[in-house]
């Protein structure tokens, strides 16, 4: 019995009965399937369908035709404001193309990740778009390798990568990234620089390590494992990095993210530290905030935009069924000078 005030939901069995219509005759004309129903009954479904404000379910109608136009995007951290933004341009990167986007975040965990490939693969998405947790045990990686290679349905690898050649790849040149950073410090006149490292599961986090590693053999600066400090890209690190950094008596950090930085930040200036003066500081990503802090951050910046849209753009092509080679497409970082880094004094 309906109650007063409710709406009840339109169906094609509702608007079947309104037109006094079999619901295959309905079913036929609102699906766009082949059918020889008079163009007088046709108008009379359509019109009646829109007076009930009729929407397809998208996922029966997926079903029915193989396709719901539906893109799953697993992030590994959604309060991380890099990959928040990259969400940002995906869902509106998609909408071009008249899909949604359905999301999932897996806090880095590995089985999480499983999880959510698995649920959005049972969702019949057209694609997935994955941003590869950090902590992820052997046995999680071969099967997350299992799902993508064995599904059928088009992935793509966006910002972090993995190591296998038939998962298509949207990535930065990370080493390239580590090895700016450290030069840029290195001529400012930096010796003694502590490094915040990421999780070392990430590609990335051990990339920008080799880049900075060949940065200081460059500058015939030996290396030392003393000035390494693990982090977990998150802004509670920065705060802890902070004080070890200070009594290893460093002139500098590179941050391996933008948001361990901001934990170097807040250390700082609840201690009356100086940044760009008494320690310089360059982190990585350059997220949209760095420039607004009350001393603008010098960053690696990673051309997030163009990135998420060409990943979302291969993931398009790969849908519509175009070959396209596997070889990972390769971002420049580019270094942006603010600040949070001086001359040593």
């Amino acid at each position: 019995m309906e109650c007063a005030g409710e709406v009840m939901k339109a169906t094609i069995k509702s608007i079947a009965q309104e037109c006094n219509l079999s619901i295959t005759a309905v079913s036929l004309v609102l699906n766009g399937k082949p059918n020889r129903i008079s163009a007088e009954t046709k108008k009379l479904i359509l019109e009646t369908a829109k007076k009930q404000n009729y929407s397809p379910n998208q996922i029966a109608v997926g079903l029915v035709k193989g396709k719901t136009s539906t893109i799953g995007l697993i992030l590994s951290d959604i309060s991380n404001l890099f990959l928040a933004e990259i969400a940002k341009i995906v869902e509106e990167e998609v909408k071009k193309y008249k899909y949604t986007v359905i999301f999932g975040n897996t806090g880095d965990s590995g089985q999480r990740e499983i999880e959510y490939i698995e649920e959005f693969l049972g969702k019949n998405v057209d694609g997935i778009i994955l941003l590869h947790s950090s902590y992820v045990t052997e046995s999680e990686e071969k099967r997350i390798i299992e799902l993508v290679q064995r599904s059928g349905v088009p992935f793509v690898m966006l910002d972090n990568d993995i190591t296998v050649s038939e998962i298509f790849r949207c990535v930065l040149d990370n080493e390239k990234g580590g090895y700016l950073a450290g030069t840029h410090l290195f001529e400012l006149g930096h010796r003694k620089v502590g490094c915040l490292l990421g999780p070392m599961g990430q590609c990335s986090v051990r990339d920008r390590l080799k880049g900075y590693k060949k940065a200081l053999a460059d500058w015939r600066i030996p290396f030392e494992e003393e000035l390494l400090y693990y982090g977990d890209f998150t802004i509670q690190s920065g705060v802890m990095a902070m004080p070890y950094f200070l009594e290893k008596q460093v002139t500098a950090v590179f941050s391996y993210n933008d948001m361990m930085t901001y934990g170097l930040y807040t250390y700082a200036r609840e201690h009356n530290i100086k940044i760009g003066t008494d320690i310089s500081i360059i982190g990585f990503d350059d997220c949209f905030i760095n420039n607004l802090l009350e001393i603008p951050l010098t960053s690696m910046k990673q051309p997030r935009v163009e990135m998420t849209r060409k990943a979302t753009e291969c993931l398009i092509s790969l849908i519509d069924g175009n070959k396209m080679k596997k070889n990972p497409i390769v971002f420049d970082p580019e270094l942006v000078v603010r600040s949070s880094t001086g001359v040593k004094s």
